[in-house]
């Protein structure tokens, strides 16, 4: 092919993106990553902690003028400016929708952002995977499967048990379109406030680990409903006690185990230092 038509084929193929809503990025780098706004995200979890990702929200506004055009000018110049920096690994879904595979709480947090202030923000996006001509069952139980991807309520989980027919299909069609749409899991929140407090990052473990230590921890009598209940909505001392607790108690050597290979030893090295009396509480250190 001539360089003229490989040049035009390009130039259609960028135009095709932008009309789908996503913008090329890294060109020629052989590594697809695309930059689009971040409310046009969609994930592969139905559920995600609201509390713990506006403490995330709080963190990055701590610097933040109090006026609300200061505000806004602030969030313009630091945030927006900055949030394709760190790419968060995605597919593409058989109807074009952007899901991403992990950092929810971030997206979360971007895209509240982004409506509370009217700013517009983009993410970029490293596509593993694009499911654009597949069938909507074959894509769910490749997503489900193969890339061992997507994590759905308790619910959901009891409407379409894992072995029953087309259940894949039905559990991956109960997603949001959209981040903003994930609804609300109080005790993900709890668990992230635990973690985070203690000074684990929740990178340090494998994909939807507060999940996994949910569904550990609504077995486990010992642990109060009613604070689990309350954390979602404030993330209070009385809340975050009996969570951090049971984490770095009798749970701390399940909490090793989900570790990274890369990251166990300073999971191990936390627990130790935590001891018997991890913090409920943001360390003042933090100032904010």
């Amino acid at each position: 092919m001539r360089a003229a038509s490989r040049g035009r084929v390009a130039a259609l193929l960028v135009l095709w993106l932008l009309a789908s809503g996503l913008s090329a990025a890294h060109a020629g780098s052989g590594k697809k990553s695309l930059v689009i706004a971040v409310d046009k995200v969609g994930p592969t979890q139905e559920q995600l902690g609201r509390a713990i990702a506006m403490e995330t929200v709080h963190y990055w506004m701590r610097e933040a003028p109090e006026t609300a055009s200061g505000r806004t000018r602030f969030v313009r110049q630091h945030i927006a400016a900055t949030a394709t920096r760190k790419a968060f690994r995605a597919v593409i879904d058989p109807d074009g929708i952007p899901r991403i595979l992990d950092g929810h709480h971030r997206a979360y947090a971007l895209a509240k952002i982004q409506a509370d202030y009217g700013v517009p923000i983009k993410v970029r996006l490293d596509i593993v995977k694009d499911y654009r001509g597949w069938s909507h069952a074959r894509y769910a139980k490749h997503l489900t499967g193969k890339l061992g991807v997507g994590q759905f309520s308790p619910s959901t989980r009891r409407r379409f048990p894992a072995r029953a027919k087309g259940s894949a299909e039905h559990r991956v069609a109960s997603l949001p379109r959209s981040i903003l749409h994930c609804a609300d899991s109080p005790l993900r929140s709890t668990i992230g406030a635990a973690l985070w407090y203690n000074g684990i990052d929740g990178d340090h473990f494998i994909d939807y680990v507060e999940f996994v230590l949910s569904d550990r921890l609504r077995r486990d009598k010992a642990v109060p409903t009613a604070k689990r209940k309350l954390a979602g909505r404030e993330l209070s001392s009385g809340a975050v006690a009996p969570i951090a607790k049971a984490l770095f108690g009798s749970h701390s050597n399940y909490l090793t185990k989900l570790a990274r290979p890369q990251h166990k030893e300073s999971v191990r090295a936390t627990i130790r230092k935590v001891g018997r009396r991890p913090r409920a509480t943001r360390p003042r250190s933090w100032g904010w």
